[in-house]
């Protein structure tokens, strides 16, 4: 998977945040989509964490 493509941001960095806006705001529909779907496999792959990814996840189906 190519990390280049999720969102990854640190909470507590309030740049990392307002890049992922944005890119959400000028991102075309599919695209961001695809970017959302990575971010999910990251959360689960990195933190073992899939009841909450899943729920971020369907979020935005």
């Amino acid at each position: 998977m190519n990390d280049d493509n999720a969102y990854i941001v640190n909470q507590n960095d309030l740049s990392s945040w307002q890049k992922v806006i944005d890119d959400i705001l000028s991102e075309d529909a599919d695209v961001l989509l695809d970017k959302i779907k990575r971010s999910y496999d990251l959360i689960e792959k990195k933190y073992n964490w899939k009841s909450r990814a899943e729920f971020i996840y369907n979020a935005y189906q």
